[in-house]
């Protein structure tokens, strides 16, 4: 696991320069919901728009293709 001290500045300089939605990537990939989510959906051959479109909805994300 790795550990950050949260009270650091230094932990948040590469942070500062971040839009919203880098902010928000920064986040949700940490997540290990949305990480097993999405390795399900890869390994899916062809991947079901039924089971992409919960996903997008759940997460709030849209892919390009």
């Amino acid at each position: 696991m790795h550990k950050t001290d949260w009270r650091s500045p230094a932990e948040y300089r590469p942070l500062q320069h971040y839009d919203r939605a880098g902010f928000a990537w920064e986040i949700v990939r940490r997540n290990q919901d949305y990480c097993r989510e999405y390795r399900r959906i890869q390994r899916m051959k062809p991947p079901d728009p039924v089971v992409i479109e919960r996903f997008v909805k759940r997460w709030g994300l849209r892919f390009r293709c």
